[in-house]
């Protein structure tokens, strides 16, 4: 009779750990992540061909804090707005493919808005495929560094493109979970550059893989 009751027990905390584990989001949940997040530009866009003639503009990875709200519009869409905590400051450089010179510094705002579709959950394990646009403001751009003979002023204009991406969460309990997630973004971003008496604007295409590690709260 003890063995019995020991089973239905037994059996029973575990029918509740497997319950909770499964518990998906739901419509009309909010979800408030904050994550770090590594943002590594690529070295993809137009070349300059009159004031540094060869060269594009290359800028360093950078890391931060950041915050994100998603609003599940349904079972599996969710619509979400992030940022991050400081803005971004970035070393601006001019590559030829061979050498790479520090012409400048860029301090930069990006806001995302994104929209995100949850796969079924698989025991603690939560997989989305994400789409976002993003718009980064360019609070500051100064010219500094080692230069590039013939190269005075650069300037750059804000950013803005599409990105894509996935992501993958673990479900601590029913509130809390860990989140990892890469996206990949094709951005427009115009770089104009003085010297000589002359100026030049391109596309600089950062087109930048963005990676983030952090925590979910659901509310």
């Amino acid at each position: 009779m003890k063995l019995h009751a020991v089973a239905t027990a037994l059996f029973a905390a575990i029918g509740i750990g497997f319950s909770s584990s499964s518990i998906a989001y739901e419509r009309g949940d909010w979800i408030w992540r904050v994550n770090l997040t590594t943002v590594k530009p690529e070295t993809a866009g137009e070349e300059f061909a009159v004031v540094a003639p060869g060269t594009q503009v290359d800028y360093t990875d950078e890391m931060r804090l950041a915050m994100q709200f998603d609003y599940m519009l349904t079972d599996s869409l969710a619509l979400g707005v992030g940022l991050p905590l400081r803005p971004y400051k970035q070393s601006l450089f001019l590559n030829d493919g061979a050498t790479a010179s520090r012409v400048g510094k860029a301090s930069a705002l990006p806001v995302t808005l994104s929209a995100a579709w949850y796969l079924p959950k698989v025991g603690h394990w939560r997989t989305y495929l994400a789409a976002a646009w993003q718009y980064k403001h360019v609070l500051t751009d100064n010219s500094g560094g080692a230069g590039w003979p013939g190269v005075g002023n650069i300037e750059l204009d804000d950013a803005h493109g599409f990105g894509g991406g996935l992501g993958l969460e673990y479900d601590r309990d029913g509130k809390w979970s860990w989140n990892l997630s890469v996206m990949k973004f094709a951005m427009k971003q115009s770089a104009k550059i003085y010297g000589g008496g002359q100026s030049e604007t391109i596309d600089a295409a950062p087109d930048p893989m963005v990676m983030s590690f952090g925590m979910a709260k659901r509310f």
